[in-house]
């Protein structure tokens, strides 16, 4: 009689069998790589945008915004403000999963919230260096998910996430629209006030020419 022998399951730190099966994306455990992060952030925000679009839609066509109908404006931003509670709430536990696949504690997701509470001070009139600093932590800690590469193979938090190619193309999406987003700011920023320019010297000279055209000719 011939015995089969398989070779025992790999466990990480925490006794938790090293698969990828099954894995679900709300889910606190498990790794999101830079594609995967980005590609899932996206599917949030504009899951949340649509959403808002329907209920503002809606809302909209029974009359619940006419003036006078104070029960509708009070509906509408009860229900906006529970889906951007949501849309940072999914964005998380995606950026937790990003941070096991840097081998990383979700517990750095804290800084992300540094702005917030920086905003609670300043509308105190108290903490505005804070507000400052803490949006540039925010910033950098931000810019780290979405560049830093993650762990290859296994760390303490499961095995590395094949990432989907539905998720690469969506991720390399959100990466041309920043990147969109961004260029079109700067070249805002620099071409607005050089025609705010342009259009004060222009109204300059037409007022000077004008004047001229009045001034009776000397005799």
């Amino acid at each position: 009689m011939t015995e089969t022998f398989q070779t025992p399951p790999v466990l990480t730190p925490d006794y938790s069998i090293l698969s990828t099966d099954g894995d679900k994306p709300w889910s606190l455990k498990g790794r999101f790589g830079r594609l995967s992060y980005l590609a899932w952030l996206l599917v949030v925000a504009l899951a949340i945008v649509a959403t808002i679009g329907v209920f503002v839609g809606i809302f909209a066509a029974i009359g619940g915004f006419h003036s006078g109908q104070h029960f509708g404006l009070i509906v509408g931003g009860i229900a906006v403000a529970i889906l951007y509670i949501a849309m940072i709430y999914f964005s998380i536990i995606i950026g937790i999963r990003r941070l096991h696949d840097l081998n990383r504690t979700g517990w750095w997701m804290l800084l992300q919230l540094l702005p917030f509470a920086g905003g609670i001070l300043s509308a105190l009139h108290i903490g505005a260096v804070f507000m400052v600093v803490s949006v540039v932590v925010s910033l950098v800690f931000g810019l780290y998910l979405i560049f830093a590469k993650g762990t290859e193979g296994v760390n303490d938090y499961g095995v590395q996430r094949p990432t989907p190619q539905w998720e690469k193309v969506v991720g390399w999406i959100y990466i041309v629209l920043v990147f969109g987003v961004a260029v079109v700011g700067v070249l805002a920023a620099i071409s607005i006030p050089a025609y705010q320019d342009y259009v004060k010297r222009a109204h300059a000279a037409e007022q000077y020419q004008s004047t001229i055209g009045t001034t009776p000719a000397a005799q």
